[in-house]
């Protein structure tokens, strides 16, 4: 998505959000299907780098939260919502964005309350770079000498961590999780066919 798109989605919701306005979108769920929702936007926030929007759906009745760059479509309704009185912040959102372990039932990305603790050992390059940056909860880099940094700390969703993995191919080595291992030992060998 290009960032004037990205934009312009970010202000129309801003926008709505201050006038207290519904939006109607069509939204590309974890499934890959495009399903229209009518929502109550609250507030907009950034979680792992991505623009997220939290509010009450219509559908779900009940709170969820829509990534912006999975918004296909949206158009500002003329209906004014008023602020929900069992709306807390808090309940949803933490220092790090997103709060795992509320009640997201019914959200829109099903799933997404998965923490997955990992310890890797970096080599090369990225022993260096690993200690610059922030990958996940509780995190623990060690520095092991010039060539080896270990890096222990709880990242979010499956998907991601076995692909945050995977990216730095052999200059990573999995501790642990040991299911980690294997997946990434099968996607190796499904590649390689």
């Amino acid at each position: 998505m290009s960032s004037e798109e990205l934009k312009e989605r970010y202000q129309t919701i801003e926008q709505c959000i201050q006038q207290k306005l519904k939006i109607t979108i069509d939204f590309l769920s974890n499934d890959n299907v495009v399903r229209t929702r009518k929502i109550h936007p609250y507030r907009l926030f950034m979680h792992n780098n991505a623009w997220f929007v939290i509010g009450y759906c219509e559908s779900f009745e009940n709170f969820a939260y829509f990534k912006l760059n999975r918004i296909q479509k949206f158009s500002v309704t003329n209906e004014k919502f008023q602020i929900k009185l069992s709306y807390n912040e808090r309940d949803y959102l933490d220092e790090n964005g997103l709060k795992h372990g509320g009640d997201w039932s019914n959200r829109a990305d099903k799933g997404s309350n998965e923490w997955i603790h990992i310890k890797l050992c970096f080599t090369g390059k990225p022993a260096m770079y690993v200690q610059e940056y922030k990958y996940g909860l509780h995190q623990i880099v060690t520095p092991i000498d010039q060539n080896h940094t270990m890096l222990e700390c709880d990242m979010h969703y499956h998907y991601n961590t076995v692909k945050f993995v995977l990216g730095f191919g052999t200059d990573c080595e999995i501790i642990e999780p040991k299911w980690l291992q294997d997946e990434v030992q099968e996607i190796i060998r499904c590649m390689m066919k």
